[in-house]
């Protein structure tokens, strides 16, 4: 029986839901917003653009649409959209005094003053994303400080959680009305601890029924030049992993002057070096008992399959569920993903050029 789709007007209001689709298609992403698509018979009233959707009542996997196409041939509408967190894509981070929008802390605490201020409570009504809130996530990572101006405030959020493998997501709480801003810490399921029940994705344990093994060191770098205050010789240059040599080095210059203190030079280059590391990844078609019961995304959990001599232990960074009329298939990605076309022609980071 397929997962139900419910769906919501934008002052999330239900409207009703369809089950009887043809097939769907969502992605779940940890550190950015996921995708869906889905195919359904006729022209459903439900599916109109601009409409909020939720896969049953698991108030992570939404989305709004935003591509709608009737094919009068087949019958079929074809809906596409992005989870709720792609509504921060279309905002920037204004700065409260027309400076530098500083914070230190937590992770946590930095994602959600960025986010208070410019998508949550900013001080310009206009700017509101009607019913976001941020939840409790102040003592979510570790403690860094970070800095931004005038980028688009996805960006920024998308850099933080990479350089500290928090995850993060917009929630739909459909009984309150709410949009929730949420930041997520994994959970350690690898055979390294002894807390919980490890788990090991092995295809001779019968859990793993296709893999899909990519490496792309293409636009890898790993040795940062970061340039504070100063200019030409009086400069300040601080550099990240300076012991690399020969072809292991490959370097990149981080325009970093708008830093207060020198001292956080080093930061600066380990946030945008973050952004640049080898895509390399595993994706594992596997059973469906076990997603969200003994594995879920962002989780840390082991990798054997003796085939590709891979024995590791690696964070679950994508999963994407497939409904068709032949059935679900769960695929989780492992380590770095490939970027999309999109995600290469728009550079991330809190650089400030």
């Amino acid at each position: 029986m397929n997962t139900a789709i419910r769906f919501f007007d934008q002052s999330l209001n239900f409207l009703g839901e369809i089950q009887n689709y043809i097939s769907l298609r969502y992605t779940c992403k940890w550190s950015t917003y996921g995708a869906f698509t889905v195919v359904l018979s006729g022209v459903p009233p439900l599916a109109k653009m601009d409409n909020i959707l939720m896969l049953g009542k698991d108030q992570r996997k939404n989305g709004i649409i935003k591509y709608v196409q009737y094919n009068q041939a087949s019958d079929e509408t074809t809906i596409k959209g992005h989870s709720l967190l792609w509504l921060l894509s279309n905002r920037i981070t204004v700065p409260p005094d027309l400076a530098y929008h500083t914070v230190a802390g937590t992770v946590g605490e930095i994602m959600a003053a960025y986010v208070r201020t410019n998508a949550a409570t900013p001080t310009e009504p206009a700017r509101k994303i009607p019913q976001l809130e941020i939840g409790n996530i102040s003592g979510v990572g570790g403690t860094t400080r970070y800095q931004t101006r005038y980028k688009v405030l996805l960006d920024e959020i998308t850099t933080l959680s990479k350089a500290s493998n928090i995850g993060v997501g917009v929630e739909l709480d459909y009984h309150q009305k709410k949009l929730v801003f949420m930041a997520y810490e994994g959970l350690d399921r690898s055979v390294n601890q002894t807390v919980r029940s490890p788990y090991i994705l092995n295809p001779a344990h019968y859990n793993v029924t296709n893999v899909v093994v990519t490496e792309n060191d293409i636009g890898t770098k790993n040795c940062a030049y970061v340039g504070g205050k100063g200019e030409g010789a009086e400069r300040s240059i601080h550099i990240v992993n300076p012991e690399l040599t020969g072809f292991a080095r490959r370097e990149l210059f981080v325009d970093a002057r708008d830093m207060e203190s020198a001292l956080d030079l080093r930061e600066r280059g380990l946030q945008k070096l973050a952004d640049t590391v080898k895509a390399d990844s595993y994706e594992y078609d596997t059973v469906m008992g076990d997603y969200g019961i003994r594995w879920d995304l962002g989780d840390f959990v082991t990798l054997h399959d003796k085939n590709f001599g891979i024995t590791r232990t690696d964070q679950i960074t994508e999963v994407e569920i497939a409904i068709e009329n032949t059935g679900t298939t769960i695929t989780p990605t492992f380590g770095i993903p490939e970027k999309t076309l999109a995600e290469v022609l728009t550079p991330t980071g809190g650089i400030v050029e």
